[in-house]
């Protein structure tokens, strides 16, 4: 199997996109925590979604880091803001939970790879 993106640049890419993403909304709509606003549902967990798979496809080695990644950035996000969040044990399980359902697209972009990968093998090639 041959990765395309270095695994330094899957976990930079997957720790901004939470993160940024998580401040990006926050800021957008007036709310203290992004997961408030309906955008946080609409279009920033179908994007991470994307990315997630994407970065699965390109660096398929142990793509469960790149499901969870994004929402652990998010949790130090939010932690930083609000470091005497009551709720903040909770908040890192539905964090948990988002990573757990980001595992369908990882899997989806790693099995896309390796299927594609068959058919770009040469028999007889030795890359």
């Amino acid at each position: 199997m041959r990765t395309t993106l270095s695994p330094k640049w899957a976990y930079t890419i997957s720790a901004l996109v939470g993160s940024t993403g998580w401040i990006a909304i926050s800021q957008i709509t007036g709310r203290r925590e992004a997961w408030d606003s309906e955008l946080y549902f609409s279009w920033f967990l179908p994007s991470v979604a994307l990315v997630v798979g994407g970065l699965a496809y390109f660096a398929p080695e142990r793509v469960w880091r790149w499901a969870f990644v994004p929402f652990g950035a998010q949790a130090v996000v939010a932690f930083l803001q609000n470091p005497g969040a009551n709720l903040l044990p909770l908040g890192l399980i539905v964090f948990a939970f988002y990573g757990a359902l980001c595992l369908v697209p990882a899997w989806a972009g790693e099995r896309l790879s390796r299927w594609l990968d068959r058919f770009r093998t040469v028999p007889g090639n030795t890359r």
